[in-house]
Protein backbone atom coordinates (compact mmCIF):
# COMPACT_ATOMS: atom_id res chain seq x y z
CA UNK A 1 0.00 0.00 0.00
CA UNK A 2 1.52 3.04 -0.58
CA UNK A 3 0.69 5.89 1.92
CA UNK A 4 2.06 9.62 1.59
CA UNK A 5 1.08 12.73 4.08
CA UNK A 6 2.30 16.12 4.65
CA UNK A 7 4.68 16.70 7.52
CA UNK A 8 6.48 19.77 8.54
CA UNK A 9 9.93 19.48 9.36
CA UNK A 10 13.28 21.54 10.47
CA UNK A 11 15.65 21.86 7.41
CA UNK A 12 13.62 18.59 5.88
CA UNK A 13 14.25 16.11 8.22
CA UNK A 14 12.61 14.21 10.89
CA UNK A 15 13.91 14.68 13.76
CA UNK A 16 15.81 18.03 12.94
CA UNK A 17 19.25 18.62 12.81
CA UNK A 18 21.21 17.33 15.91
CA UNK A 19 23.17 20.25 17.49
CA UNK A 20 26.08 19.14 19.40
CA UNK A 21 27.38 21.94 22.65
CA UNK A 22 28.77 21.57 25.46
CA UNK A 23 28.49 23.57 28.62
CA UNK A 24 29.46 27.43 28.54
CA UNK A 25 29.26 27.37 24.55
CA UNK A 26 27.06 30.53 22.91
CA UNK A 27 24.65 28.65 20.46
CA UNK A 28 22.52 31.00 18.09
CA UNK A 29 19.29 28.97 15.79
CA UNK A 30 17.48 31.29 12.91
CA UNK A 31 13.98 30.07 12.56
CA UNK A 32 12.82 31.09 9.05
CA UNK A 33 9.68 30.03 8.33
CA UNK A 34 8.69 28.75 4.86
CA UNK A 35 5.32 27.63 5.99
CA UNK A 36 2.34 28.52 3.52
CA UNK A 37 0.42 31.65 4.69
CA UNK A 38 -2.11 31.40 7.36
CA UNK A 39 -5.71 30.88 6.11
CA UNK A 40 -7.95 32.95 7.36
CA UNK A 41 -10.02 30.26 9.55
CA UNK A 42 -12.70 31.37 12.72
CA UNK A 43 -10.24 29.73 14.29
CA UNK A 44 -7.27 31.91 13.93
CA UNK A 45 -8.82 34.38 16.44
CA UNK A 46 -9.63 31.77 19.27
CA UNK A 47 -8.76 31.60 22.72
CA UNK A 48 -5.72 29.61 23.37
CA UNK A 49 -5.73 26.43 24.00
CA UNK A 50 -7.49 26.32 20.46
CA UNK A 51 -6.22 25.69 17.18
CA UNK A 52 -5.26 28.35 15.58
CA UNK A 53 -2.43 30.62 13.36
CA UNK A 54 -1.40 27.10 12.12
CA UNK A 55 1.52 28.14 10.08
CA UNK A 56 2.69 30.21 12.43
CA UNK A 57 5.57 29.18 14.61
CA UNK A 58 8.45 29.44 17.18
CA UNK A 59 11.03 27.47 19.17
CA UNK A 60 11.29 26.43 22.56
CA UNK A 61 14.35 24.11 23.75
CA UNK A 62 14.38 22.13 27.10
CA UNK A 63 17.67 21.35 29.11
CA UNK A 64 19.55 24.97 28.31
CA UNK A 65 18.46 26.22 31.73
CA UNK A 66 18.17 30.00 29.79
CA UNK A 67 15.61 32.73 31.03
CA UNK A 68 12.40 33.03 29.58
CA UNK A 69 13.94 36.57 27.62
CA UNK A 70 16.01 34.20 25.42
CA UNK A 71 13.36 31.33 25.62
CA UNK A 72 10.16 32.98 25.27
CA UNK A 73 7.02 30.82 24.22
CA UNK A 74 5.23 33.52 23.23
CA UNK A 75 7.07 34.77 20.03
CA UNK A 76 5.78 34.49 16.80
CA UNK A 77 7.66 33.92 13.40
CA UNK A 78 4.65 34.67 10.93
CA UNK A 79 4.87 32.56 7.59
CA UNK A 80 8.07 34.33 5.41
CA UNK A 81 9.23 35.68 8.82
CA UNK A 82 12.72 34.46 10.84
CA UNK A 83 14.24 34.98 14.14
CA UNK A 84 17.01 34.11 15.51
CA UNK A 85 17.52 32.69 18.85
CA UNK A 86 20.24 33.65 21.14
CA UNK A 87 21.48 30.90 23.91
CA UNK A 88 24.40 30.36 25.95
CA UNK A 89 24.29 26.88 27.21
CA UNK A 90 24.88 26.80 30.88
CA UNK A 91 28.17 25.70 32.40
CA UNK A 92 26.14 23.70 35.35
CA UNK A 93 23.82 21.79 32.44
CA UNK A 94 26.52 19.30 32.27
CA UNK A 95 25.91 16.54 30.06
CA UNK A 96 21.97 15.93 29.15
CA UNK A 97 19.36 15.23 26.60
CA UNK A 98 18.45 18.77 25.37
CA UNK A 99 15.43 18.94 22.38
CA UNK A 100 14.06 21.61 20.78
CA UNK A 101 10.31 22.11 19.05
CA UNK A 102 7.58 24.94 17.95
CA UNK A 103 5.66 26.12 21.33
CA UNK A 104 3.35 28.53 19.69
CA UNK A 105 -0.44 28.32 21.47
CA UNK A 106 -2.69 26.85 19.23
CA UNK A 107 -0.53 25.69 16.49
CA UNK A 108 2.78 23.78 18.63
CA UNK A 109 0.41 20.07 18.93
CA UNK A 110 -0.15 19.65 15.08
CA UNK A 111 3.81 21.26 14.48
CA UNK A 112 5.09 19.10 17.03
CA UNK A 113 2.67 15.79 15.96
CA UNK A 114 4.01 16.51 12.23
CA UNK A 115 7.75 16.19 12.64
CA UNK A 116 8.74 19.35 14.32
CA UNK A 117 11.21 18.60 16.78
CA UNK A 118 14.89 18.02 17.12
CA UNK A 119 17.80 17.46 19.94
Amino acid sequence: HNVSFMVRTYNGRIPGPTLLTRPGDNVSITLRNLLETNTPLPGSSAPLSTPRAANSSNLHVHGIYDSSQHDNTFFTVDPGGQHTWHYTINPACGSSLMWYHPHLDGSSAMQLGGGMLGG
